[in-house]
């Protein structure tokens, strides 16, 4: 049985790149059938050793609309703390991934808020199935972060998705605390302690992130969390209405996508529109402090603290779009209506234009509230609805307490133990400018240093792939990048709030680049572990950059 083995893997190593290019294509092709036996073996290895976690483990045969076998996962509710009365548990849904290099790793995704739930980021970004907004049902998703890591989605805090319980917390102090408390719990279950944790997100998990990981880097057990990284998009990483760097960049920026926002001319007096913006940023000082702070390297440091009415100049391009067009979004400005469908919409979120097709606004209420669905993850049916989103703050109408991760250094203190933390941001997103990110960065000193000491303007490159139009991402140049002690600020073109939903291909690249399976965001290298054959179709005349490879 040995000798077979090493005589297959021996096989596998010496097969030219030409047979293992063509192996996908054939079903009964040797080498495929090699490959698919070495992973039914690796399933089989992995469920044996999770005999404890059985009862959370998921038919992947079970999931509706789902017409093939999502293979193996777990879902549940688990507590956050080993109390034996604690009622408070929070949502997870674990996908462990078959790259062997993931052995030792879990990356954990939350989206943001705060609390909404992570059903957002699985279902319509990253996830090994999709179900994008517009779209008929469910596809399978060649981007899915589980092919390179394995990928746990949490609905946190108590009380968010289908977690349970109230958080009754005020601060970022007390979502770490009860987080890690179900993490113990977690990683108890899946026999995952020591493992490096990666923790990613979007929006206001730029809040979450760097709280729960300086709580973990300042625990006792600080080895069984083993913080290696961290990924955000478009963080909330200051109070946005409140901050001097976010809106020092708003009149700058509707000045150069006024084209899609139309806020002037267009809105009543568009002289009295434009003149209004205009005067603030000159009265509030933001024109001044971008010429003499948005500097590379940064100058100074510039104020901060609360403005005035008067000084929030995004608060009053919120109201300008929203009277532009009821359809104005600012989570992606170049989009509009009519609103495509959204199988995460429901109740008072939705009218029904925005039903999936084939259903009633009557009886549906969401993907994830489908009975079938609620079966297969182990929610009880006479459990409360899962939400998108919370219908109230879950700190409470005072909102939360805590200073901003820029404030407490709770974000400096993550670079500086971990160095390979990424800031990801989309052009098109309004609710959290690009530039404002950045220049909140500019502001802030980590390992020794204030600030990046250059714009972001290395060329962020994708490998084209060659393949059937639902595998296709952007290619080419599609955004920019720094990296400097350890902390990577990256821009892509085209995407919006939600950047892994925008682009895949970018979202990928970007986890990649966090795990260290590319040593640049500028690398021409094919993404890895994608499904499928993307070799260039057979030709002697291919255009520049359509070879998968740079072109610049």
């Amino acid at each position: 049985m040995g000798s077979s083995i090493f005589l297959r893997t021996l096989l596998l190593a010496l097969l030219p790149c030409t047979a293992l290019a063509s192996w996908r294509k054939d079903s009964t092709n040797p080498v495929r059938q090699l490959v698919e036996e070495k992973r039914a073996l690796l399933k089989r290895r992995t469920l044996e050793r999770r005999d404890v976690s059985s009862k959370y483990l998921v038919n992947g045969t079970d999931i509706p609309f789902v017409d093939w076998d999502l293979g193996e996962s777990y879902a549940g509710l688990m507590p956050i703390s080993k109390e034996a009365n604690e009622t408070r548990e929070l949502f997870f849904w674990y996908f462990p991934s078959t790259n062997q290099n993931a052995s030792d790793e879990v990356t954990i995704w939350m989206n943001g808020g705060p609390g909404c739930s992570s059903w957002i980021g699985l279902i319509e970004e990253n996830g090994p199935f999709t179900w994008f907004p517009g779209a008929f049902r469910p596809v399978y998703n060649i981007y899915s972060w589980s092919q390179l890591s394995n990928m746990l989605f949490i609905d946190q805090p108590a009380g968010t998705g289908f977690s349970v319980g109230d958080f009754n917390g005020t601060t970022e102090e007390e979502i770490a605390e009860q987080f890690l408390g179900f993490y113990d719990n977690w990683m108890e279950t899946f026999d995952t302690k020591g493992r490096q944790t990666y923790l990613t997100g979007e929006s206001y998990a730029g809040f979450y992130i760097p709280y729960i990981g300086d709580a973990m880097i300042q625990s006792d057990h600080c080895a069984d969390y083993n913080l290696a990284g961290s990924l955000m998009f478009s963080p909330y990483i200051r109070s946005i209405p409140n901050d001097f760097g976010q809106n020092a960049v708003t009149k700058p920026y509707v000045d150069t996508y006024n084209n899609v926002m139309g806020l002037y001319p267009g809105v009543g007096d568009p002289v009295d529109f434009y003149q209004a913006i205009t005067t603030a940023d000159e009265e509030c000082g933001y024109a001044e402090m971008r010429e003499k702070y948005f500097t590379f390297p940064p100058s100074g440091t510039f104020p901060t603290g609360n403005l005035s009415a008067e000084c929030q100049i995004s608060l009053m391009v919120y109201a300008g779009l929203a009277e532009v067009s009821p359809c104005s979004n600012i989570y992606h400005i170049s989009q509009g209506c009519p609103h495509p469908s959204d199988p995460l919409s429901f109740g008072q979120y939705s009218d029904n234009a925005s039903i999936p097709l084939g259903f009633d606004k009557k009886t549906w209420h969401g993907y994830p509230n489908m009975p079938q669905m609620r079966n297969a993850v182990h929610i009880p049916t006479d459990q409360k609805d899962w939400q998108m989103c919370t219908d109230e703050d879950p700190f409470g109408p005072a909102s939360d307490q805590s200073l901003d991760p820029f404030t407490s250094g709770a974000l400096t203190r993550i670079i500086e133990h971990t160095n390979n933390i990424i800031i990801a941001s989309g052009e098109q997103d309004y609710r959290v400018p690009t530039n404002g990110t950045l220049m909140v960065l500019q502001n802030m000193t980590w390992n020794g240093q204030q600030g990046f000491s250059e714009f972001p303007s290395k060329t962020f490159f994708l490998p084209r792939t060659f393949s059937d139009v639902s595998s296709q991402s952007s290619s080419g140049k599609i955004g920019d990048w720094v990296e400097q002690r350890g902390l990577n600020f990256a821009r892509v073109y085209a995407a919006g709030h939600e950047l892994p939903q925008y682009a895949q291909g970018a979202g990928y690249r970007l986890l990649e680049k966090l795990l260290g399976r590319v040593s640049n965001l500028t690398s021409d290298a094919m993404f890895s572990a994608l499904p499928g054959d993307f070799s260039p179709p057979p030709s002697n005349e291919t255009m520049p950059g359509m070879n998968g490879t740079r072109s610049d």
